[in-house]
């Protein structure tokens, strides 16, 4: 019998300090970062883009996105590059990234017709990615494909971080 009760206060302690432990690295995950899983498709089919202009994909201000990807299926030239680029970053300071082959996916792209693109998301290390926008960097109007589209994955959220405002006065930043 006292066998039985000891081996119980064993099994007691252990599936306690496994809980304990188990909360205990979750809260500090939890301080870190927030784990999300949301995933956002748009249809861009047919859209038409004017140079210069920003399509406004995405946007989790005040919150970092820490670990995600973008997936861009849009209309590409021979070569293999995209009619549109991504506009990257926390506005009003975004990195421009061109849809090339060194982000298509080969598999399942056509060049000269329609072309897949990934990039993961922040896409360097220690860039600051609340905001996701395509745009035109050419000189002409683009009017997508019936096919084009976007997909946006969030795996992770960091911690809210002082947003920046690119509308002070006499400011402009075109997204």
């Amino acid at each position: 019998m006292e066998v039985n009760k000891l081996l119980a206060i064993v099994i007691l302690s252990i599936v306690i300090t496994g809980t304990t432990l188990y909360v205990t690295t979750s809260t500090i995950i939890a301080q870190q970062e927030t784990r999300v899983l949301d995933t956002t498709m748009l249809s861009l089919g047919y859209q038409r883009v004017r140079p210069g202009q920003f399509i406004h994909i995405y946007d989790t201000t005040p919150y970092p996105i820490t670990s995600g990807h973008l997936a861009v299926h849009i209309d590409c030239d021979d070569e293999g590059v995209g009619v549109l680029a991504a506009a990257i970053g926390s506005v009003p300071d975004v990195e421009i990234i061109e849809f090339n082959m060194k982000n298509m996916i080969h598999e399942s792209s056509e060049h000269g017709e329609m072309c897949l693109y990934h990039l993961d998301l922040p896409p360097e290390h220690d860039m600051i990615v609340t905001d996701i926008s395509l745009i035109n960097t050419g000189d002409k109007w683009v009017r997508l494909s019936p096919e084009a589209g976007v997909t946006v994955t969030v795996h992770s959220l960091g911690e809210a971080i002082e947003e920046k405002h690119g509308h002070e006065e006499g400011s402009s930043t075109g997204m």
